[in-house]
């Protein structure tokens, strides 16, 4: 796969993460396995966003306060709790570090132009974007947005819903 250019690749040595470490609690190292759609799709959302796009590094390399807009996750070869149909199995998903609640909202409606399902969570400063379409949860089932609070998932009919929702919570 060939890397954009507009894409900051962290130095891997200098991380000391190796390619593949175990899911969840680290990046698989998004780029070496996250097809270039999704990844473009993210290029552009960041331009939308004024953000560099920063691929890979977990909370533990890089800390809470590091890069707003950096993925945390893509391509993962496990998922926890045997979720055997997530789209990051697929390498169809981005999880992305974008910050407080109101800065997810602002991500995750700019992000519905190029993505088509859209994951808040408040809690941790994250939103989820994949690229399955209507025909995918037709197929595997899953919700076309949904919240994550106190590690519970709220399913919803669609990202104003999940927002409304995030606030009132």
């Amino acid at each position: 796969m060939i890397i954009p250019a507009a894409l900051y690749v962290p130095n891997l040595a200098k991380l000391r993460t190796p390619r593949q470490v175990a899911a969840p609690e680290a990046d698989l190292i998004t780029i070496w396995r996250t097809p270039y759609p999704v990844i473009k799709r993210y290029i552009n959302l960041c331009g939308d966003m004024r953000t560099i796009p920063f691929a890979g590094g977990t909370y533990q390399q890089q800390g809470r306060a590091g890069k707003v807009g950096r993925i945390l996750s893509g391509y993962r070869d496990e998922i926890k709790d045997d979720d055997d149909n997530s789209p990051h199995l697929f390498a169809l998903a981005l999880d992305i570090a974008v910050g407080d609640l109101n800065r997810q909202i602002a991500w995750a409606r700019k992000a519905q132009d190029y993505f088509y399902r859209i994951g808040l969570y408040p809690e941790n400063g994250i939103i989820h974007v994949d690229l399955c379409n209507r025909n995918w949860q037709r197929r595997y089932g899953g919700p076309a947005s949904w919240v994550r609070i106190g590690g519970k998932y709220y399913h919803q009919d669609g990202l104003e819903k999940s927002i409304t929702f995030a606030l009132e919570a």
